[in-house]
């Protein structure tokens, strides 16, 4: 799929020269006796030959705009006098052809200049806040806390429902209050002032207007602050409004807000309406059992390393307290800079892990594709206040305490691991989400799976007790994966083992690098 752009060109050029030869030779006779003779033609595809070598040199230098600008203009000029010396053959005929090539390059200039320029400016043109009546955005990351969208690929290895990383996700929306569009036309606008990056993405923006007309923004290239600055959208009031509906919505009041399953069928002429039964109907009524008590026997509290409560919530709790729970959970989530759950400071105190399938009690590879492992973690922080004086006062939060002794951490940095096992390898950096992979048996028989492979060799190592509980610290299970931050694995004195992510604003705590 890389390549097909070139190879379609290549085609498209070839097709062109071998139809112009086969014309130019039944003419040969005629005028001056050359394959070039009809001069229209021969122009015609020495434009064609010179723009399609300047367009697919664009497409595939991974280089900054100025740099490709001007290495294309020199291959296309070189295409240029190629296909001229094929089609005259002569130097009678070639000198005045060559005396138009400042014309055939000022021509793809200007045309590529109004392709990069988006129509001169149009298609970057950000529309006013008065005009948006609703947005859309690509889910910035594959989470089905705060964003919708469905999964639709990545790969994991998952112990106890707790680890993956995964990559895109589809359209996430509608953003419809004053504050949420003047965010993402920020973020908009931003995106198309910054520089190009080398790493390619897929990122959509669709408004739909109040005059009924829509307006759909692709764009290829983010910068990481550009990325950043979509996951703020987590503070949103569409995002919140999810967390209130995730929390708090009863099921009739769900099926009101986003009909029934399988019943809300796309209105026809309506464009949005896909996106309304896909994220609102499938994602909001598939998942809306997420914090309902029904399910609450498959809910455990874990700790920073993976141990799991002995009993589920439902073992623990009645259906009163349950609800009681929830609403300190969600009273928090209120209070709380959503965004932290991809780019956090906050320490961690303990996971609650939600999976609606089944309870998971041994190492297993999975295959995450099209939502088929149905998971959801909650992080408790510390300040979560009403949550833990909650759990402290039922002697729950006992189960968030470390049980286990450290005998070493590994550290190298994420852009090392992720070239050295699979499970770290994806092409785009939206949508990455790190959580936290557990080896929680040291049997022999774990030594072939996926996880034992030795990707930390080139590992900074530390024993000290005292720099593994501030590295311990500094460690998350949950967070938007950058580049510039670190992969830990934690080894503890029974053989187990947990990795997690710290953010590259620690780095100054990791020493010998």
């Amino acid at each position: 799929a890389e390549y097909l752009p070139v190879l379609l060109w290549l085609l498209i050029s070839a097709g062109f020269l071998f139809i112009a030869v086969r014309a130019f030779n039944r003419r040969k006779v005629e005028n001056s006796g050359s394959n070039g003779a009809c001069r229209p033609a021969a122009a015609f595809l020495s434009a064609i030959v010179m723009f399609g070598a300047f367009a697919v040199s664009v497409h595939n230098l991974p280089l900054k705009k100025l740099p490709t600008l001007i290495i294309s203009i020199v291959i296309s000029a070189v295409a240029y006098l190629v296909i001229n010396a094929v089609v005259y053959r002569n130097k009678k005929d070639i000198v005045p052809a060559l005396k138009k090539l400042p014309i055939g390059i000022g021509a793809v200039v200007v045309m590529s200049l109004i392709l990069i320029t988006g129509g001169l400016g149009y298609t970057n043109a950000v529309p006013d806040i008065d005009d948006v009546e609703v947005a859309y955005v690509t889910s910035p990351i594959n989470d089905k806390m705060l964003f919708g969208g469905t999964r639709v690929s990545g790969w994991g290895s998952n112990n106890d429902g707790l680890t993956h990383i995964t990559g895109y996700m589809e359209m996430t929306g509608g953003f419809t209050s004053e504050n949420d569009i003047r965010e993402i036309l920020s973020l908009h606008e931003s995106i198309t002032e910054a520089e190009l990056t080398d790493q390619e993405m897929d990122f959509c923006i669709i408004y739909r207007l109040k005059s009924g007309k829509t307006v759909r923004r692709g764009f290829r290239y983010l910068s990481d602050e550009n990325i950043k600055q979509a996951l703020s959208l987590a503070n949103s009031d569409y995002c919140r409004d999810v967390v209130k509906t995730k929390f708090m919505a009863t099921d009739k009041e769900l099926d009101e807000l986003y009909g029934v399953p399988g019943e809300k069928e796309a209105e026809e002429g309506d464009v949005f309406s896909v996106y309304k039964k896909d994220i609102w109907s499938k994602n909001y009524s598939k998942n809306r059992w997420i914090f309902k008590y029904t399910n609450a026997n498959t809910y455990y509290l874990y700790n920073k390393n993976g141990e799991k409560s002995e009993k589920p919530l439902s073992d623990m709790l009645t259906e009163e307290d349950y609800t009681q729970f929830v609403g300190c959970l969600y009273e928090d989530f209120q209070k709380s800079n959503l965004s932290e759950r991809y780019l956090p400071s906050k320490k961690v105190i303990g996971i609650i892990s939600l999976s609606s399938e089944k309870e998971i009690t041994h190492f297993e590879d999975v295959w995450f594709q099209n939502n088929s492992f149905n998971h959801f973690a909650v992080v408790i922080t510390e300040d979560m206040k009403s949550t833990l004086k909650y759990l402290n006062n039922k002697d729950m939060i006992k189960y968030f305490d470390n049980t286990k002794e450290f005998a070493e951490v590994k550290i190298m940095p994420f852009s090392d691991a992720k070239t050295k096992v699979y499970n770290y390898t994806y092409e785009e950096k939206l949508g990455r989400l790190f959580c936290m992979e557990i080896n929680a048996e040291s049997d022999t028989n774990m030594v072939e799976s996926n996880y034992k492979e030795d990707i930390l060799k080139d590992y900074t190592r530390f024993t000290d007790k005292a720099k593994i509980n501030e590295l311990y610290d500094a460690s998350y299970q949950f967070a938007y994966v950058e580049d510039e931050g670190y992969i830990a694995e934690y080894v503890f004195t029974d053989g187990s083992t947990v990795r997690l992510y710290i953010p590259s604003s620690y780095e100054n705590l990791i020493k010998n690098y």
